[in-house]
C-alpha cells in the first residue's frame, strides 16, 4: 500500500492515526492483542520514501496536467532495516532510483526542508529581479557560486531549528549536513523547482498574487513555530525576513509579464 503525502507532517499524522485505529480495534475486541510482537512487526513496515518532485505541472484545479520529468532519487526511511532493504531491492529491480538511509524520518524531513527552501524560496528570489521581471531557473542555475553564501545561511538556520527539536544531535557537524544538501541538489541540476513552475504558471494565466506558494507555506510555518518555541530569535527574524523579501518580489512580479519560460 502506497500513500502519497505532500510532506512529512502529513505522513506522521497518517502513521499515528493508523496505529490508533489498530489499538482501538484491539480495545473493542475486533482484533487480537497486537502487543508486543505483532505491533512491532507492523510498525517496522511503515516506511517513508522522501523524494524530489521532478515532473512538470501545467494548469490548475481539475484541468491540471502533470508531465513526467527525469528520474528522481527517493530515500527510504523509517520502519526496520530489513523492510527498508527489501523495499529498495524490489523497487530498484523495476528500474526505480531508491536508496536506503538509516537516518530518522524527522532528520530526513529537515534535510528535505533545506533542499526545498534553497531551490524553491531562494530560487524565486533569484528568478525575480528588482523590477519584477521573472525568468525560470534550474537547480543548477540556483546553485551558482555567487549564491552559495546565501544558501549556506539558509541551511544553517534550518539546521539550528533541527537541533532544537533533536532532529540533529547537539554535536552534529553542520559542514557534513551542508555537503549532503549540495550533493542532493547536484543530482538534479536540470530540474526546475516546483515553486518556480507555479510562479510561471500563475504569471502566464494572469493570476499571480503576492502570497506564499504552497511549498513555502507548508515549510516556513512549522519552522517558525519550532524556532519561536525554542527561543531562536535570530532564526525567527531570518525566516520572517525571507518571507517579506519573497512577498515583495512576488508583488513586483505581478506588475510584469513573463519574460522567459
Amino acid at each position: 500500500l502506497i500513500v502519497l503525502c505532500s510532506n512529512g507532517i502529513y505522513f506522521q499524522r497518517i502513521r499515528q492515526l493508523f496505529i490508533e485505529k489498530l489499538e482501538e480495534a484491539t480495545l473493542f475486541g475486533q482484533l487480537p492483542d497486537l502487543w508486543p510482537s505483532p505491533m512491532t512487526q507492523i510498525v517496522g513496515r511503515l516506511l517513508r520514501g522522501v523524494t524530489l518532485q521532478t515532473g512538470l505541472r501545467e494548469g490548475s484545479g481539475p484541468q491540471t496536467i502533470y508531465r513526467p520529468g527525469p528520474p528522481g532519487l527517493t530515500r527510504i526511511a523509517g520502519g526496520d532495516t530489513a523492510s527498508r532493504e527489501r523495499c529498495r531491492v524490489v523497487l530498484t529491480e523495476q528500474g526505480a532510483w531508491f536508496e536506503v538511509t538509516s537516518d530518522s524520518p524527522t532528520r530526513i524531513e529537515f534535510n528535505k526542508a533545506q533542499v526545498n527552501l534553497a531551490c524553491n524560496l531562494l530560487g524565486q528570489l533569484y528568478a525575480i529581479d528588482e523590477t519584477g521581471g521573472f525568468r525560470t531557473l534550474t537547480v543548477g542555475e540556483i546553485f551558482r557560486p555567487e549564491h552559495i553564501p546565501q544558501i549556506r545561511e539558509l541551511a544553517w538556520q534550518v539546521f539550528q531549528v533541527g537541533k532544537a527539536v533533536k532532529a540533529y544531535q547537539g554535536t552534529e557537524d553542520f559542514e557534513s549536513v551542508f555537503a549532503q544538501l549540495q550533493r542532493s541538489c547536484g543530482l538534479h541540476q536540470a530540474h526546475v523547482p516546483s515553486s518556480l513552475q507555479w510562479v510561471g504558471m500563475m504569471l502566464a494565466s494572469g493570476r499571480l498574487e503576492a502570497r506564499l506558494p504552497p511549498t513555502e507555506t507548508w515549510l516556513l510555518e512549522p519552522l517558525l513555530y519550532y524556532a519561536r518555541a525554542a527561543g531562536l530569535e535570530d532564526t525567527v527574524r531570518y525566516l520572517d525576513g525571507l518571507k517579506e523579501a519573497l512577498l515583495k518580489k512576488l508583488d513586483a512580479a505581478t506588475q510584469r509579464p513573463l519574460t522567459r519560460t
